[in-house]
């Protein structure tokens, strides 16, 4: 793992110079770079339905993703707010569908998302990826060790929750 200095705290994480890329057009693998990783994730954001709280999460995330570049473990990290992320939305859209607030207390995050699924309010053809969303977010709050993450894991996986959140939160 990087050891942060005031001479190497801006150059890429030793880690993050393995990976290549090929641009769209291109014929020739490069080396990816912080730009490339910008462009990847940039594409991505919530939903304007979602309260400021929620893009602010997501901006954070989306952060910890760009700068994964130059300190790997922040891929990790990303991974991490974006589990209390989706959390915040599920809660959101229970209370949104009227769950009382001591109903909302006593469902553990799996059964928001089964009674998601089960109102048909998550499709049900996603109910793997996001019982996979609510593994991310077990093993965030439940951490025993450093985990890492691939950047192009983190990237596509950040893809795709948030096209399943802002499906979720444009649901109303």
């Amino acid at each position: 793992m990087k050891k942060i200095t005031k001479e190497n705290w801006l150059k890429p994480d030793f880690a993050s110079t393995i990976w290549v890329c090929k641009k769209k057009g291109d014929t020739d693998w490069h080396g990816i770079t912080n730009e490339d990783r910008i462009e990847e994730i940039s594409e991505c954001s919530l939903s304007e339905k979602a309260p400021l709280e929620m893009r602010k999460l997501f901006e954070v995330a989306k952060a910890l993703l760009v700068y994964g570049f130059l300190f790997y473990p922040f891929y990790n990290l990303a991974f991490e707010q974006l589990s209390r992320l989706i959390e915040e939305v599920v809660s959101s859209i229970c209370k949104r569908e009227r769950f009382s607030r001591n109903k909302l207390k006593e469902l553990s995050f799996s059964e928001k998302i089964n009674w998601l699924i089960q109102s048909g309010l998550i499709d049900e053809k996603h109910k793997g990826r996001w019982m996979f969303f609510w593994s991310i977010r077990n093993k965030a709050c439940h951490l025993k060790k450093q985990r890492i993450v691939p950047p192009s894991m983190a990237i596509d996986i950040f893809h795709k929750i948030t096209d399943d959140l802002n499906a979720l939160i444009d649901s109303q």
